[in-house]
């Protein structure tokens, strides 16, 4: 229904990186664990509809740093408020439905978001910290 809706144009932008370093304990180091976290959201515009996916990883206990690295997806609309009158629950299940799409995971900007941290951690002579490329499924999300 809602792809019906798209003209098949799109943009995608890196939206934001930020690292920091956390002043940490030799305690908290020994400790610590790597996770990380995939959030998407989107929001509906008057000749797009974007939709965004952001990567956060840190150590729980919290120590080292913390990364986040996120991009968006600017769907162009046929016409003009085209999603205006879409129920927001029929958006989110549409959208979580099919990620890939959405997100364009076949291009492989999610693999160039696990590259951008592989990056940031070995850039100073560190391990890079190697994370899937793959998108989160629908019940992860929720």
């Amino acid at each position: 229904m809602i792809k019906e809706k798209l003209s098949g144009k799109y943009s995608v932008t890196l939206h934001d990186i930020e690292m920091h370093t956390i002043v940490h304990s030799e305690k908290s180091c020994a400790e610590a664990t790597l996770n990380y976290r995939d959030e998407v959201d989107w929001n509906a515009y008057a000749k797009f509809l974007r939709v965004e996916f952001k990567r956060t990883i840190k150590f729980e206990p919290q120590a080292f740093f913390t990364i986040t690295v996120s991009y968006y997806v600017d769907h162009e609309l046929k016409d003009a408020d085209a999603l205006k009158n879409i129920d927001a629950q029929v958006l989110k299940d549409e959208i979580c439905s099919d990620l890939s799409y959405y997100l364009k995971e076949k291009e492989g900007f999610l693999a160039r978001i696990s590259q951008l941290i592989a990056n940031l951690t070995s850039g100073f002579g560190g391990v890079p910290v190697i994370l899937p490329p793959v998108l989160p499924s629908q019940k992860d999300l929720h």
